[in-house]
Protein backbone atom coordinates (compact mmCIF):
# COMPACT_ATOMS: atom_id res chain seq x y z
CA UNK A 1 0.00 0.00 0.00
CA UNK A 2 2.97 2.46 1.04
CA UNK A 3 4.13 1.52 -2.31
CA UNK A 4 1.64 2.15 -4.69
CA UNK A 5 1.01 5.52 -2.48
CA UNK A 6 4.82 6.58 -3.28
CA UNK A 7 4.13 5.51 -6.72
CA UNK A 8 0.97 7.45 -7.54
CA UNK A 9 2.94 10.94 -5.40
CA UNK A 10 5.60 10.07 -7.83
CA UNK A 11 3.24 10.02 -10.58
CA UNK A 12 1.49 13.68 -9.10
CA UNK A 13 4.46 14.72 -9.35
CA UNK A 14 5.70 14.22 -12.48
CA UNK A 15 2.83 15.52 -14.14
CA UNK A 16 2.46 18.19 -12.21
CA UNK A 17 6.20 19.57 -13.19
CA UNK A 18 5.27 18.81 -17.47
CA UNK A 19 1.97 20.35 -17.01
CA UNK A 20 3.92 23.52 -15.46
CA UNK A 21 6.50 23.49 -18.44
CA UNK A 22 4.29 23.82 -21.05
CA UNK A 23 3.26 27.24 -22.43
CA UNK A 24 0.51 28.63 -24.46
CA UNK A 25 1.21 32.11 -26.15
CA UNK A 26 -0.70 34.37 -28.07
CA UNK A 27 -0.17 37.69 -30.27
CA UNK A 28 -2.72 40.24 -31.07
CA UNK A 29 -2.54 42.94 -32.94
CA UNK A 30 -2.66 46.42 -32.00
CA UNK A 31 -3.73 49.13 -33.98
CA UNK A 32 -4.80 53.18 -32.72
CA UNK A 33 -5.06 56.35 -35.34
CA UNK A 34 -4.44 59.66 -33.79
CA UNK A 35 -6.01 62.32 -35.58
CA UNK A 36 -6.16 66.34 -34.91
CA UNK A 37 -9.21 67.29 -33.47
CA UNK A 38 -11.79 69.77 -35.48
CA UNK A 39 -11.75 73.68 -34.69
CA UNK A 40 -13.60 76.31 -36.03
CA UNK A 41 -12.53 79.92 -35.55
CA UNK A 42 -15.46 82.93 -36.19
CA UNK A 43 -12.79 85.31 -38.84
CA UNK A 44 -16.07 87.41 -39.40
CA UNK A 45 -19.35 87.43 -38.07
CA UNK A 46 -21.37 89.88 -39.65
CA UNK A 47 -24.76 88.99 -41.71
CA UNK A 48 -25.81 92.20 -42.17
CA UNK A 49 -28.67 92.72 -44.80
CA UNK A 50 -29.16 96.27 -43.81
CA UNK A 51 -32.19 98.23 -43.78
CA UNK A 52 -34.39 97.90 -46.46
CA UNK A 53 -37.58 100.36 -46.99
CA UNK A 54 -40.74 98.06 -47.64
CA UNK A 55 -41.60 98.04 -51.18
CA UNK A 56 -43.92 95.62 -52.94
CA UNK A 57 -41.72 95.01 -55.66
CA UNK A 58 -38.52 94.25 -52.78
CA UNK A 59 -39.29 90.43 -52.61
CA UNK A 60 -35.91 89.16 -52.67
CA UNK A 61 -32.46 90.63 -51.09
CA UNK A 62 -29.70 88.58 -51.50
CA UNK A 63 -25.90 88.31 -49.38
CA UNK A 64 -22.67 87.04 -51.07
CA UNK A 65 -21.35 84.04 -48.92
CA UNK A 66 -17.81 86.26 -49.96
CA UNK A 67 -19.09 89.07 -47.72
CA UNK A 68 -20.77 87.23 -45.19
CA UNK A 69 -19.94 85.05 -42.53
CA UNK A 70 -16.64 83.55 -42.53
CA UNK A 71 -15.46 80.48 -40.51
CA UNK A 72 -11.92 79.28 -40.79
CA UNK A 73 -12.13 74.87 -39.93
CA UNK A 74 -8.96 73.24 -39.13
CA UNK A 75 -8.33 69.54 -38.73
CA UNK A 76 -6.48 66.56 -39.89
CA UNK A 77 -5.05 67.04 -43.09
CA UNK A 78 -5.91 64.73 -45.57
CA UNK A 79 -9.02 63.70 -43.24
CA UNK A 80 -12.77 64.08 -44.66
CA UNK A 81 -15.23 66.25 -43.01
CA UNK A 82 -18.99 66.53 -43.15
CA UNK A 83 -21.02 69.95 -43.06
CA UNK A 84 -24.15 70.53 -42.07
CA UNK A 85 -26.29 73.35 -41.79
CA UNK A 86 -30.12 74.58 -41.78
CA UNK A 87 -32.26 77.24 -43.21
CA UNK A 88 -33.28 79.69 -40.43
CA UNK A 89 -36.27 81.74 -39.57
CA UNK A 90 -35.66 85.68 -38.73
CA UNK A 91 -38.63 87.04 -36.07
CA UNK A 92 -39.29 90.16 -35.13
CA UNK A 93 -41.15 89.00 -31.69
CA UNK A 94 -38.86 91.21 -29.55
CA UNK A 95 -39.25 94.09 -31.67
CA UNK A 96 -42.86 93.54 -32.12
CA UNK A 97 -43.65 92.79 -28.48
CA UNK A 98 -41.70 96.56 -27.43
CA UNK A 99 -43.46 98.17 -29.84
CA UNK A 100 -46.92 96.91 -29.77
CA UNK A 101 -46.18 96.06 -33.45
CA UNK A 102 -47.57 92.72 -35.13
CA UNK A 103 -44.96 89.55 -35.05
CA UNK A 104 -43.43 88.33 -38.49
CA UNK A 105 -40.67 85.90 -40.07
CA UNK A 106 -38.76 85.86 -42.58
CA UNK A 107 -36.84 82.54 -44.01
CA UNK A 108 -33.16 83.14 -44.55
CA UNK A 109 -31.86 80.63 -47.13
CA UNK A 110 -27.96 79.92 -46.43
CA UNK A 111 -25.42 80.15 -49.20
CA UNK A 112 -22.21 78.10 -48.59
CA UNK A 113 -18.92 78.71 -49.81
CA UNK A 114 -15.55 76.80 -49.15
CA UNK A 115 -12.37 77.79 -50.29
CA UNK A 116 -8.46 77.01 -49.19
CA UNK A 117 -8.15 81.00 -48.35
CA UNK A 118 -9.72 83.57 -46.54
CA UNK A 119 -9.66 85.91 -49.95
CA UNK A 120 -11.86 83.41 -50.67
CA UNK A 121 -10.04 82.11 -54.39
CA UNK A 122 -11.61 80.01 -56.37
CA UNK A 123 -14.71 78.98 -54.00
CA UNK A 124 -16.94 76.08 -54.38
CA UNK A 125 -20.76 76.04 -53.55
CA UNK A 126 -21.42 73.16 -51.02
CA UNK A 127 -24.93 72.00 -50.28
CA UNK A 128 -25.74 70.77 -46.80
CA UNK A 129 -24.26 67.34 -45.64
CA UNK A 130 -21.62 68.02 -48.51
CA UNK A 131 -18.32 65.93 -47.71
CA UNK A 132 -15.05 67.94 -48.08
CA UNK A 133 -11.36 66.33 -47.91
CA UNK A 134 -9.43 68.77 -45.64
CA UNK A 135 -6.01 69.51 -47.83
CA UNK A 136 -2.66 68.29 -46.83
CA UNK A 137 -1.37 71.48 -48.74
CA UNK A 138 -3.41 73.39 -46.93
CA UNK A 139 -2.42 72.02 -43.60
CA UNK A 140 -5.86 70.63 -42.91
CA UNK A 141 -7.53 74.08 -42.88
CA UNK A 142 -10.45 74.97 -44.69
CA UNK A 143 -12.62 78.80 -45.19
CA UNK A 144 -16.53 78.55 -44.45
CA UNK A 145 -18.44 81.11 -45.70
CA UNK A 146 -21.88 81.68 -45.27
CA UNK A 147 -24.39 83.85 -47.55
CA UNK A 148 -27.74 83.76 -48.17
CA UNK A 149 -31.12 85.00 -49.42
CA UNK A 150 -33.87 86.00 -47.35
CA UNK A 151 -37.48 86.40 -49.40
CA UNK A 152 -39.63 89.52 -48.14
CA UNK A 153 -43.25 88.99 -48.18
CA UNK A 154 -45.10 92.33 -49.81
CA UNK A 155 -47.67 92.33 -46.52
CA UNK A 156 -44.29 91.88 -44.19
CA UNK A 157 -44.44 93.56 -40.65
CA UNK A 158 -42.15 96.22 -39.83
CA UNK A 159 -39.63 95.50 -37.69
CA UNK A 160 -35.54 94.05 -36.81
CA UNK A 161 -35.72 90.25 -37.46
CA UNK A 162 -33.07 88.58 -35.43
CA UNK A 163 -32.08 84.44 -36.02
CA UNK A 164 -29.18 82.32 -35.39
CA UNK A 165 -27.53 80.16 -37.77
CA UNK A 166 -26.12 76.53 -37.23
CA UNK A 167 -22.92 75.20 -38.69
CA UNK A 168 -21.80 71.63 -37.47
CA UNK A 169 -18.61 70.03 -39.09
CA UNK A 170 -17.85 66.45 -37.98
CA UNK A 171 -15.33 63.80 -39.10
Amino acid sequence: MKLITVKILFLILICGSLSAQSRVNASVPIHISLVKGLSMNLLRSSLDFGEIIQNPAISKISKNAKDGILFEVAGNPGKNITINYSATQLTNSKWAHNFGSQQGNIDFIPSIMISSTTEMNNPLQISNGSVVNLSKENDGKLFVSIGGDINIASSQPAGDYLGNFSLTVTY
